[in-house]
């Protein structure tokens, strides 16, 4: 009776995307690659990236203490669409955590090689970015 019942029973929620449709897994890639070729944290790496990718920017309505604006200077603040950073990112956290390790390393290292020649080929290698963010 009781394996019966787990066989009955289904998972309740949304059902998960297949890692080859999902769109962040891009994001975490490239959040991976940075936290390899520039030493940075992961919650730093994940915010550039969503910073870079899916926010807009806006000017902020209040400047932080401390600081006066500069003769054309102007704050800058990024928004996310739907959600706020903290959220988005624990949720690439999470989707990050269900892909092997060795896999991420390897598609990590092959994205930071691509990063570290962005100096020479920058222009180049943004639009690289953006077909594999598009596809």
């Amino acid at each position: 009776m009781t394996k019966l019942r787990r066989l009955r029973k289904r998972k309740r929620g949304r059902p998960p995307l297949s890692p080859e449709l999902d769109p962040d897994q891009t994001l975490i890639r490239i959040a991976d690659a940075l936290q390899i070729t520039r030493g940075w944290s992961e919650q730093q790496a994940i915010d550039y990236v969503l910073a870079w990718i899916e926010a807009d920017v806006f000017e902020p309505l209040r400047v932080t203490r401390g600081r006066k604006r500069r003769q054309g200077w102007t704050p800058i603040g990024f928004k996310l669409p739907h959600t706020r950073f903290d959220g988005r990112r624990s949720t690439l956290r999470k989707k990050a955590e269900k892909i092997p390790r060795e896999e991420r390393r390897r598609q990590a290292s092959f994205v930071a090689h691509l990063l570290e020649r962005m100096d020479r080929h920058q222009s180049r290698l943004v639009t690289v970015l953006k077909k594999l963010l598009e596809d």
